[in-house]
């Protein structure tokens, strides 16, 4: 992590305490100070070693992630007698006819073919078509990527579908469940070259790019799985930093988790940017690129159950709130100003849009000032005191395509050149609409409609940010 300047220093000074204590050792062989501070040394360069360790062991675990894992599950009423795939042989299935088929065909040819089970298919056009299906008994069972079960939920939670559809979960049972592994392709790559400054530049087919000096723009995306990083499913959290380090300034842009936006893999049908998660976090990317018209290189994903493990490690954080509310999930009161909260109370904060009038807007705002909490509590001493609970959060709660060498970097070059970094942070916004989307069929739902200007004013600064004005 050391710019080459500071670690030929560290190095110096621990070669010359080294020859002095051992000169002392030599000279006063007995005695007792001398023994004193060669223990002290001692553990002090235990100490660092463990630290360091850690350190790298953290960046190893949630760099350069270039996988993720699609779950398809058969699904049987909860009081079937079935309780493997293979007591379904002879069974009638049902099917999405176009919805993320490839997944699911996948998952019946391993059906079939390795586990020898025979098997009716039925086609039902929606999730929700496929759901009512299996629940009413018109199919004996069922095959569905398991991210679907949360969209059941949330439909049923906007009152757009019944209540009965949205505890799916609590009606069902699965008899079989396949796991699909998939490669992100990485958008910046190529060969690693050291520069003067001892940072990293990266020779690609977009020629010589450096962390350190070039802008990029990294995609926050918080999962609403509890699993693994890994695994797709529904993004609540999605928001752009557009990081310029010349200038040292950061832009955070929302897009709130409703907005009616273009999956490219569909052929040009359009669903809410909270379902293209369900596809792969590379969707969502490239959804958001489309609607913004950028080029976004790296992404960082977090779960719900490691976004609560990060808070605490840190021993909580203080995040400003602009309205006073009580949230509907653990029922935590919220007062204008600052308010310190942990974990759970933080998830509860950045989760609310039932107690605001503008809903998922504000629930955007308040992620963003979480974000901004989060950084003020990291870069205070509290990453000292807590660095190993910090370090252990970490490893599990995030997942990142940046490589190892990508953030030693930066942080070299942070460390070279000093500085503290401006953040500004910005939402688009929309209009309020019912209609169909990709994920759901002939299902309406409530989506925002993108607010042309809105797009076209936070295009403008993302603009401003990479261009360096």
């Amino acid at each position: 992590m050391l710019p080459n300047k500071y670690r030929n220093l560290v190095w110096l000074i621990l070669a010359a305490l080294s020859v002095c204590l051992l000169a002392l050792q030599f000279r006063h062989a007995r005695a007792i100070g001398s023994k004193v501070v060669v223990s002290i040394l001692i553990v002090m360069m235990i100490v660092g070693l463990i630290y360091v360790s850690k350190a790298l062991s953290t960046l190893g675990s949630v760099t350069d992630v270039s996988v993720q894992y699609y779950s398809i599950a058969a699904y049987v009423q909860a009081d079937d007698q079935a309780e493997s795939i293979t007591d379904a042989a002879g069974y009638t299935f049902g099917i999405l006819s176009s919805l993320d088929r490839d997944n699911t065909d996948e998952c019946l040819n391993d059906i079939v073919a390795e586990q020898g089970v025979s098997l009716t298919a039925v086609e039902y056009e929606s999730v929700v078509d496929l759901a009512s299906a299996l629940l009413d008994g018109d199919v004996q069972a069922i095959v569905m990527n398991t991210s679907y079960l949360s969209v059941l939920s949330e439909a049923s939670e906007d009152g757009d579908i019944s209540e009965e559809l949205g505890q799916f979960s609590d009606e069902t049972k699965v008899i079989y469940e396949y796991t699909i592994e998939r490669t992100i392709e990485r958008v910046v790559s190529g060969s690693a070259t050291t520069t003067e400054d001892g940072t990293e530049a990266y020779t690609g087919s977009d020629g010589v790019y450096s962390i350190s000096e070039d802008p990029f723009i990294v995609y926050i995306s918080g999962n609403d799985t509890s699993g693994t990083l890994a695994s797709t499913g529904r993004s609540d959290v999605n928001i752009l930093a557009v990081v310029n380090p010349s200038t040292h300034r950061i832009l955070l842009v929302n897009t709130p988790r409703d907005y009616y936006v273009t999956l490219a893999f569909t052929g040009g049908s359009k669903d809410k940017l909270t379902h293209a998660g369900i596809y792969g976090v590379d969707v969502s990317m490239q959804a958001l690129e489309d609607l913004y018209d950028i080029s976004i290189q790296y992404y960082v994903r977090m779960n719900f159950t490691g976004f609560e493990e990060i808070i605490d490690a840190l021993g909580g954080v203080s995040v400003y709130s602009e309205y006073a509310f009580t949230s509907s999930h653990g029922g935590y009161t919220f007062t204008v100003g600052y308010n310190d909260v942990d974990g759970a109370k933080a998830l509860a904060f950045v989760r609310e849009r039932y107690a605001f009038t503008s809903g998922d807007r504000q629930r955007g705002a308040n992620q963003m000032a979480l974000i901004e909490a989060v950084i003020d509590k990291a870069t205070s001493s509290a990453i000292l005191t807590n660095y190993m609970d910090v370090m252990n959060a970490a490893s599990g709660a995030l997942a990142t395509n940046m490589t190892q060498r990508e953030i030693s970097s930066l942080v070299q070059w942070q460390l070279s050149n000093g500085g503290s970094w401006t953040v500004d942070s910005t939402s688009v916004t929309g209009s309020d609409s019912t209609g169909t989307v990709y994920s759901m069929g002939s299902t309406n739902v409530y989506r925002m409609i993108p607010d042309d200007d809105s797009v076209a004013a936070a295009v403008e600064l993302i603009n401003e940010v990479l261009e360096g004005n």
